[in-house]
């Protein structure tokens, strides 16, 4: 758990290099705030309410308590797979669209399916430049990740998806 936070202050160090988010908190919407991001990211793999009650509480008290009951629902669908059983998942669920939380080579990145109508092109939606945060990419991106990939898979994010 001590190298899990140790990971997470590095992670926030090089984002906000990046970012800026610490010296220009306001710079960022709240659902796009990388500071945040990285909190919730830590506090969904490490099942660790308390970090982000605590993080929303200071830095975004009006929203804690609708993000907090958000992050109820979504925590108990956030599971880490094999590179085989993320395939069949997602192919099984015919997932043409994911969103990463943090970059997307991340070994700790939680990514979620969006769901795009049928017969609508996902390259439409996929972002090859960019920065670290909430980025679409393909599917076919995280499968021969060379380690386990985190996924979200709650079926607020996605039509018809199974657990």
């Amino acid at each position: 758990m001590e190298e899990e936070k140790n990971n997470m202050e590095a992670r926030i160090i090089l984002y906000n290099q990046h970012y800026g988010f610490l010296e220009n908190p306001t710079n960022f919407s709240f659902d796009r705030h990388p500071h945040r991001l990285i909190i919730k990211n830590y506090a969904l793999r490490n099942k660790d309410r308390k970090i982000y009650e605590n993080y929303l509480n200071d830095f975004f008290p009006n929203e804690a308590a609708q993000e907090l009951a958000n992050f109820d629902s979504e925590i108990t669908h956030v599971v880490a797979l094999s590179n085989k059983d993320v395939s069949i998942w997602l192919v099984e669920n015919h997932v043409k669209l994911l969103q990463s939380d943090i970059n997307e080579t991340d070994k700790d990145a939680i990514f979620k399916v969006l769901h795009i109508a049928d017969g609508e092109n996902p390259d439409a939606y996929l972002e090859e430049e960019g920065g670290f945060i909430l980025k679409n990419i393909s599917p076919l991106k995280i499968v021969d990740l060379p380690f386990r990939v985190w996924l979200n898979k709650s079926s607020a994010y996605a039509k018809n998806v199974r657990p």
